[in-house]
């Protein structure tokens, strides 16, 4: 019998998990193994049995699917691991990939493209490398990328109304660390106030969930309304 290639789905949300099991079903040849839905979970997942591919999302409860990535790479470096996410790819893909995911999925894509991109990261299917397939599209530098991985993180949680506070305790930094982001950003996007930076995360946020709410076709949003 073919072995079938041992999958972990790593997402907080248990809804998306579902979709993505319900999607995978299809599939005689993978099999989901286990389920995680931060990033010490996911780790101790991990840990304890061996998996060949690991499904991730950017957006984990009380860390960062960035850092995630790094840490998976580096302590269990043959894992191969795609990103699956509903966030901004022009954006984050990049981010995703020199963290060092294999491959990056939008979980607004068709199934069958999902899986297409399973096939490239496992190797079934040849693909062009994702680092150099940034290189060939725009050169155009978004203005985003000028925020390291960490910068990133308190941008957002700064566009979901957070405080200093709970941004510090959400990111296990101390506030006086949160508040030296706060800083760094606003000096990269040339922000001169609190309330400026505010303004900017929320209208951000808004921007990104608005092009997403206008998609019908959202792979796992369409398979997740099976199983709920």
């Amino acid at each position: 019998m073919t072995r079938r290639t041992q999958i972990a789905i790593v997402d907080d949300h248990s809804l998306i998990r579902k979709g993505i099991i319900q999607v995978l079903s299809g599939r005689d040849d993978l099999a989901v193994a286990g389920e995680a839905d931060n990033l010490s979970n996911a780790l101790e997942l991990f840990r304890t049995r061996h998996f060949d591919l690991a499904i991730i999302d950017l957006t984990l409860r009380e860390s960062s699917g960035v850092q995630l990535i790094k840490e998976t790479r580096r302590r269990f470096p043959n894992m191969r691991i795609l990103v699956v996410s509903m966030e901004d790819e022009a954006i984050f893909k990049s981010r995703a990939l020199k963290a060092g995911a294999h491959g990056y999925s939008e979980k607004k894509a068709p199934n069958s493209q999902f899986l297409t991109r399973i096939d490239e990261v496992l190797g079934l299917k040849e693909a062009e490398d994702p680092l150099e397939a940034l290189v060939n599209e725009s050169s155009d530098p978004q203005p985003l990328e000028v925020l390291s991985d960490r910068e990133m993180e308190v941008f957002q949680a700064i566009g979901e109304g957070l405080s200093t506070r709970l941004i510090a305790e959400r990111m296990h930094r101390s506030v006086k660390t949160v508040e030296s982001f706060r800083a760094r950003i606003k000096k990269k996007l040339d922000i001169s106030d609190s309330n400026e930076l505010m303004q900017r995360a929320v209208q951000w946020r808004c921007l990104r969930f608005g092009q997403q709410t206008g998609e019908d076709s959202t792979v796992l949003r369409i398979e997740t309304a099976r199983v709920a």
